[in-house]
């Protein structure tokens, strides 16, 4: 579970609408330089939106944490395609930032030790020893039990807008519903003049009301991802 604690909010990277297209098209390495100054690893949630067959908005939510990657559809079509491409782009990036940080750890040991042989003073903390690696996460298919579903063909946007908001409050996804999408639009029409989310909008619609914090996004049992 994802959750937003009193002590700090959630820690969210959020990538644009460009980065899906190009990590279809080219893998991994396309799209490497992406994150050159960012630890997804490091994330409690990533959020990725995803388009689908040129038509149709759909979202992506990771937890790095838990090792899981949560497709939401608000029509509920499956897209194993979509689990396997951000499965296999974790699983390089995870790579590529712990080969990184053995590099600098050695660097680092490499810099300590000279400075000893100098004559200089020997850090404390440090015994000279690397630490044991983090083992790379299983990145299994999340639960996307509570998704939501439209009911008409020109709300899915607005489906996954709401939902990643709902993921990066750490609020259940299930409380986005059809029946409130005028007044989704116009809160993210004020968000947007706003600079921000409102975490606690000042006139939310009777039918939705606000929930205990809690985004469910563990391993699925199913099989089949979507």
């Amino acid at each position: 579970e994802v959750k937003e604690t009193e002590e700090r909010p959630l820690r969210c990277h959020f990538f644009n609408t460009f980065f899906y297209p190009l990590l279809a098209k080219g893998g991994h390495a396309r799209v490497a330089r992406w994150t050159r100054r960012v630890d997804l690893m490091a994330m409690d949630l990533v959020v990725v939106p995803v388009h689908t067959h040129g038509i149709h908005w759909t979202l992506a939510a990771a937890a790095p944490a838990a090792g899981t990657i949560a497709h939401y559809d608000s029509i509920h079509q499956p897209n194993p395609t979509c689990f396997d491409r951000l499965r296999a782009y974790f699983l390089h990036e995870e790579k590529e930032k712990n080969e990184a940080k053995k590099k600098e750890s050695s660097e680092e040991k490499k810099k300590n030790e000279e400075r000893q042989d100098d004559g200089g003073d020997e850090e404390e903390g440090d015994d000279g020893e690397d630490k044991e690696e983090e083992g790379e996460r299983r990145w299994r298919m999340g639960n996307r039990a509570e998704c939501p579903r439209q009911t008409n063909g020109s709300d899915c946007g607005v489906f996954a807008c709401m939902i990643a908001r709902s993921c990066a409050l750490g609020l259940p996804v299930s409380r986005v519903h059809q029946r409130d999408m005028p007044h989704y639009r116009r809160l993210m029409a004020l968000e947007i003049l706003n600079g921000a989310i409102i975490p606690s909008p000042p006139s939310s619609p009777p039918s939705s009301p606000r929930p205990t914090a809690n985004v469910d996004i563990r391993a699925s049992s199913s099989s089949s991802a979507s």
